[in-house]
This record gives structure tokens, sequence and C-alpha cells, in this order.
């Protein structure tokens, strides 16, 4: 899958994500209200389907998936046109909820930012992808995960006392 002139860093994970598209096409486009609720398809695998989780997106389905794209910043802009393309396809079987991201970078091996190699250490000053699954929308509640370049995971429950970082949702 070519996508010059960018070069691209691949993340496979399981469950959600989002972030990120370049200044040409932020401008071109335009981008919805940050705080709108957008909403994207997930794909079945078919029951003679699976998934291997190596980083590739060759597998049929992701060609099926839905791509989201045109997502907006959190930091250091928050609700701004996001500076590089993000794309992220859902697929799902009967027991696992598969999420792609390919996080686009004008500027790969250049300005990488990946420090935290711990498992469920806080990833802020890595770059990183962050996702929230909200339940029960009730945006109090839910499932926290975060991933950066280097593989470093961090999954948490939320709840109104904050982040329960115990918990391991991603094994």
């Amino acid at each position: 899958m070519p996508f010059a002139p960018f070069r691209a860093t691949r993340l496979l994970c399981l469950l959600a994500a989002g972030v990120v598209a370049t200044p040409a096409l932020a401008q071109r486009i335009p981008l919805p209200n940050a705080q709108e609720r957008r909403t994207i398809a997930a794909e079945r695998l078919a029951p003679e389907e699976a998934i291997t989780l190596d980083g590739s997106l060759d597998e049929a389905v992701w060609q099926r998936a839905q791509v989201a794209t045109d997502f907006v910043q959190v930091d250091p802009n928050n609700g701004e046109p996001a500076t590089e393309q993000t794309e992220f396809r859902i697929a799902f079987d009967s027991n696992t909820l598969y999420l792609a991201v390919i996080c686009h970078d004008s500027e790969a091996g250049e300005r990488l930012t990946r420090y935290q190699k711990r498992r469920d250490e806080y990833l802020q000053q890595d770059d990183k992808v962050q996702w929230t699954i909200d339940t029960f929308l009730d945006g109090r509640t839910g499932y926290f995960f975060e991933t950066n370049p280097s593989g470093a995971m961090s999954d948490a429950l939320m709840g109104i006392n904050g982040q329960n970082r115990q918990w391991d949702g991603i094994c």
C-alpha cells in the first residue's frame, strides 16, 4: 500500500483510536465541529477470515472497512485541524474488536518522540494515539487506551474518581 510522498507509521491495535490531516488537505476540506459526534461503521470479518497482528493491513477486511479521517488536534491547538493525516478503521469478529490506525508523518524518523517504554506508564511527552470507549455515552465512564511508536501500551478503566490503571484490558 504506497503512501507517497509521506512515510507512514502503522499501528495495528486491539480496540479504538483517533487524531490528525495535512495542512494543505485541512485547508481544502471543511472539518466538522470538534465537539460534533461522528460515527464509523465497523466491518465484520467473514467466518473464514482472521487478522494477524503484525502491523500490516494486508487482510481483505481492511480494504472493505470504512476509513475515518479529518481528525482534529487536542494538543497543542485543541479543536484545530490536525497537522498530519491519520486513517482509522474498525473490524470485529465474535470475540474481538480490532482497530487499525495509520499515522502519516511528513518528518518520519526526524522528530518522532517516544520516551516511554514501560507498560501502563503515562505517555505524556510521547507521540501517541489515544482513544476512549464511552460505553454508556455519559462522558464520565469508559475504557481508555493509548500506544506510542515504540509499542508501549496503557489502558485504564475510567470513572468518576479518575482512572484505574491497574486494569489490564490489553494483554
